[in-house]
C-alpha cells in the first residue's frame, strides 16, 4: 500500500504454518542499526515529533488528515494555503479535523513570488506532503526532483487519487470512486444485494492513517541513512487496503475472510446483532467454550447436543437454522437481560446505541476528564469539543495544539522565519490583501 523509492518491502511470504520457525527463534535478535538523534543532556524531548518540520501543499481532507496525526504527535506542520482558502474550508468539521494544531500561511503559489516562498519553506522542512494530480506540482516547481534539488534530504509524501501511473492516474478524486473500482459497495451491501452508495472512510481517513506511516517509514530510513526519498500511498491504495483480506487459489476462486448477510446484521449466526424484546444487542461468539456458555446462558443448552450444530462445519452448513434459534430466544429477552446473562457468562456482548452517538458523546464528562475528548474555543466556531490526541506515549506526552488555524493566520510570522525583512512582508502582505479583497468582491 505504500511505496518507498529507496526502500522496497520484502517480498511477501504466505503466513507461517503452526510452530514453523521454533528452530529459529535462536536467530532472532534485537537489530541496533539505527536509534533516534540524541536531545542534549538533561533535555526533554517534548513529543515524539518534536522538531520536524512538515510542509502540507494539500488541499481537500486525506492528505491533510495525515498531516493533523503526525501534527498531533508534535511535528510543526505549516498548511500552505491559496488566497481564496483550501475548497473544504466551508465544512468546518470537515476542515477543523484534518487541519486542526496547524500553523497556515496563505500564498498564491501560481506566482513567482508564492513560488519563492515554497522553495524556503521546502529548504528548511524534513517532509512535503502533496495530493496535485501528476503534473500539477511540476508546473509550479513543487514536484519531487525539482524539489529535491532545493533539499536534497527532504522526504516527499505524495497521496494522489489514483496514483501517479495507471490509466485513471490524471482523473480528479472523490470518495467513492475508490471504493467502486475495487467492489467495496457490495461488500458493504451485504451477500446477494445491490451496491451501496459508499463504505464510509475508507478511501480518505486511511489515506491520511496510510500517509501518515510511510511519513513515518522515511523518517526511520532517514535517521539510519541520512537520505531522504519519495513516498508514495495513493487513496486507490486505501481501498486496496480494506480489502486486503481477500484472495484468490490458484484456480482463480475467492478465497473469502469474510461475508456480510443479506439482511447486513453480521457475518454468521455467532458474529451479528439480534432483535430482543425491546432493543436490540450485538455478539461476538468465537470458539466452541464461548459457543457453549452462549447456549447455557440464554437457557437452551439442548442445543449442545443438536447435530446441526456440534462443531464448527455442522454451524456453517446449518447457519440459518441457528440463525433462527438464537434469534427466537434473544427475542424473549430485553436488550438488559440479554446482556446480563451473557456478560455474566464471559460471552461478549454489547447493547448499541439506538442512534448514531455523535455527538452526544463528546459533551460526555468521563470523554473529557480521561482525555478521549479534548475542549476548545475555536475563534470562528466558539466553543468546541472534539476527539482528542489518539495515541499516546507515556515518555513523550503530547497536548492539544489548538484548533484550525485562520486563513493565513500566520503568514507574517512564517515569513519574518524565512529571513524575509519586515519592509518586504509589509510588501507582500499588502499585495495578499488587496488580492483577497478583489477575490471577495468577486464572489
Amino acid at each position: 500500500m505504500i511505496r518507498l523509492a529507496k526502500t522496497p518491502p520484502a517480498k511477501p511470504c504466505r503466513a507461517p504454518k503452526i510452530d514453523e520457525h521454533r528452530d529459529q527463534l535462536q536467530t532472532v535478535r534485537r537489530q541496533d542499526k539505527w536509534a533516534p538523534a540524541a536531545t542534549a543532556e538533561g533535555e526533554h524531548l517534548g513529543s515524539s515529533l518534536s522538531g520536524i518540520k512538515i510542509v502540507d501543499f494539500s488541499s481537500f481532507f486525506a492528505t491533510g488528515f495525515g498531516a493533523r496525526l503526525l501534527c498531533d504527535q508534535g511535528a510543526d506542520v505549516i498548511k500552505v494555503e491559496p488566497l481564496v482558502g483550501d475548497q473544504m474550508r466551508p465544512l468546518g468539521d470537515l476542515y477543523e479535523a484534518s487541519q486542526r494544531g496547524k500553523r497556515n500561511i496563505s500564498i498564491d503559489l501560481r506566482t513567482p513570488e508564492g513560488q519563492e516562498v515554497a522553495r524556503r519553506l521546502v529548504a528548511e522542512a524534513d517532509v512535503v506532503m502533496v495530493n496535485y494530480r501528476p503534473g500539477k506540482a511540476e508546473k509550479i516547481g513543487l514536484g519531487y526532483e525539482q524539489l529535491k534539488e532545493i533539499n536534497p534530504n527532504l522526504i516527499y509524501a505524495y497521496l494522489p487519487g489514483f496514483g501517479s501511473t495507471g490509466p485513471k492516474s490524471t482523473l480528479k478524486s472523490f470518495a467513492p470512486l475508490q471504493s467502486a473500482l475495487v467492489g467495496l459497495p457490495f461488500i458493504g451491501a451485504g451477500d446477494g444485494n445491490e451496491p451501496i452508495r459508499r463504505v464510509l472512510g475508507n478511501e480518505d481517513l486511511y489515506n491520511g492513517f496510510l500517509g501518515a506511516t510511510a511519513v513515518l517509514l522515511a523518517l526511520v530510513h532517514r535517521e539510519a541513512t541520512g537520505e531522504g526519498q519519495y513516498v508514495e500511498s495513493p487513496q486507490l491504495h486505501s481501498s486496496l487496503f480494506v480489502r486486503s483480506e481477500f484472495a484468490v487459489s490458484g484456480g482463480g476462486v475467492p478465497v473469502r475472510g469474510h461475508q456480510l448477510d443479506a439482511d447486513q446484521m453480521g457475518l454468521s449466526p455467532l458474529y451479528r446483532f439480534y432483535r430482543t424484546n425491546d432493543g436490540w444487542v450485538i455478539i461476538a461468539v468465537v470458539g466452541g467454550k464461548k459457543f457453549e456458555s452462549l447456549l447455557r446462558a440464554l437457557d437452551v443448552p439442548e442445543l449442545l447436543d443438536d447435530a446441526r450444530f456440534v462443531d464448527r462445519a455442522t454451524r456453517d452448513e446449518h447457519a440459518g437454522e441457528l440463525t433462527d434459534e438464537l434469534q427466537a430466544r434473544f427475542a424473549t429477552l430485553t436488550s438488559a437481560e440479554a446482556f446480563a446473562r451473557l456478560d455474566g457468562a464471559g460471552v461478549p456482548i454489547e447493547i448499541p446505541s439506538d442512534h448514531p452517538l455523535m455527538p452526544e458523546i463528546l459533551w460526555e464528562e468521563w470523554a473529557t476528564e480521561s482525555g478521549r475528548v479534548v475542549e476548545h474555543h475555536h475563534p470562528e466556531y466558539g466553543w468546541c469539543r472534539e476527539v482528542a490526541v489518539t495515541v499516546r506515549m507515556s515518555d513523550t506526552p503530547v497536548k492539544f495544539r489548538g484548533p484550525s488555524a485562520s486563513l493565513g493566520e500566520h503568514t507574517r510570522e512564517i515569513l519574518d522565519e524565512l529571513g524575509y525583512d519586515e519592509d518586504t512582508i509589509d510588501t507582500m502582505m499588502a499585495g495578499i490583501c488587496r488580492t483577497k479583497s478583489a477575490v471577495a468582491a468577486a464572489k
